[in-house]
């Protein structure tokens, strides 16, 4: 799916954030719905990356587009503290999101 305006309206509530963050961590995997549409992939893990290089990747994404929706960067300490949470397997970040998609909180 388009990250374009997304990744702003999920960064601007704390639940968003820190599914974004998630995501990069743990990846994710399954099915999908996105506008109307299904989608069935995975994404990889990008957890040997460092806090400063998901940091720099998730606040690049927050810029793409034209979004109405105003959010803070990430900080680093965002990341390192999703890190030390129990790490999940990519079909549970999915079902996380299926969760965080009924209740409006990414699109």
């Amino acid at each position: 799916p388009r990250l374009e305006g997304r990744v702003a309206e999920m960064a601007a509530k704390p639940e968003g954030r820190e599914f974004l963050a998630t995501v990069l961590l743990f990846g994710m995997s399954g099915h999908i719905n996105v506008d109307g549409q299904d989608i069935m992939g995975l994404m990889p893990s990008f957890s040997i990356q460092s806090d400063e290089e998901l940091v720099a990747m998730l606040n690049y994404l927050l810029r793409l587009g034209k979004s109405k929706t105003k959010a803070k960067p990430f900080t680093p300490a965002e990341i390192a503290a999703v890190r030390k949470q129990p790490m999940l397997a990519p079909g549970d970040v999915a079902t996380r999101r299926a969760i965080l998609a009924t209740n409006k909180i990414v699109p």
